[in-house]
């Protein structure tokens, strides 16, 4: 119901004015022709490796999208991700830098952000730094999973920051004193009738 193809796994557009049509695709080693009959409406390059990806040229897009909601920008993102910390604004300059079109990053890098939500930003940042050192690729998935597994490894460290209870000698009365191993011992002759 949008106006792309799908070639294997990945994406390609054509003219938004399409949708709904059959249209003959020729895919080579290189590229991929798109054909409405005689006519050819698209070319792409062709695309390889993680799949799921787009090629999508803006002279596609019906015009609401090419000019999807303006206060979206990746300034805003940056910005929204600057506010959590260093490694956030990684993670959304990742994901905004792997689209062609960067408005179709937009919705990832909300998803994450969003991920900061009710007190959550220091494990969203600990996450995005948890990737960015693996040298991993930020996804909403992978950011998801990581906060989920650094939140579970924190509850299983001890709290070193409350100090052990101490109890005085003198709140143990008579419970406090205990006698040594020579009290219970068996000393000479006159223990021997025992």
């Amino acid at each position: 119901m949008d106006y792309r193809v799908q070639i294997e796994t990945q994406r390609y557009s054509v003219g938004y004015r399409l949708i709904g049509k059959s249209l003959e695709v020729k895919p080579t080693e290189r590229e991929v022709r798109i054909f409405d009959g005689e006519e050819e409406v698209a070319v792409h390059k062709r695309l390889y490796g993680r799949k799921g990806q787009y090629s999508t040229k803006r002279e596609h897009m019906p015009p609401k999208h090419q000019h999807y909601d303006q206060s979206w920008s990746p300034e805003r993102f940056t910005r929204w991700a600057a506010n959590i910390g260093d490694a956030t604004v990684w993670a959304v300059n990742q994901v905004l830098s792997t689209k062609e079109i960067v408005e179709q990053a937009f919705v990832p890098c909300m998803n994450i952000l969003n991920l900061a939500e009710k007190g959550r930003r220091d494990l969203l940042e600990a996450a995005c730094a948890q990737i960015r050192q693996r040298e991993g690729i930020p996804t909403y998935t992978s950011v998801k999973n990581t906060m989920a597994a650094i939140e579970a490894e924190r509850k299983l460290l001890p709290i070193i920051d409350e100090p052990e209870a101490s109890v005085s000698d003198d709140t143990l009365g008579d419970a406090g004193m205990t006698r040594g191993a020579d009290y219970y011992s068996i000393k000479g002759d006159d223990n021997d009738d025992v």
